[in-house]
């Protein structure tokens, strides 16, 4: 994406941003999705984990 503007990046040594700033918040928003999603998983292993551990100790 944006060839003219990592072409110009490159050659005026990052005067010009490599990237836009819709693919910037696009990266970033990828981003915060990820790790929201892996913070879900681990609130969800560990919520298993405990439920494990309630059913050992009964």
């Amino acid at each position: 994406m944006g060839l003219i503007r990592k072409t110009l990046s490159v050659s005026t040594l990052g005067i010009i941003k490599f990237r836009s700033n819709r693919e910037s918040n696009a990266r970033s928003n990828r981003k915060l999705a990820k790790a929201a999603e892996l913070e879900a998983r681990a609130a969800m292993l560990d919520a298993e984990t405990r439920a494990k551990q309630a059913r050992q100790n009964d």
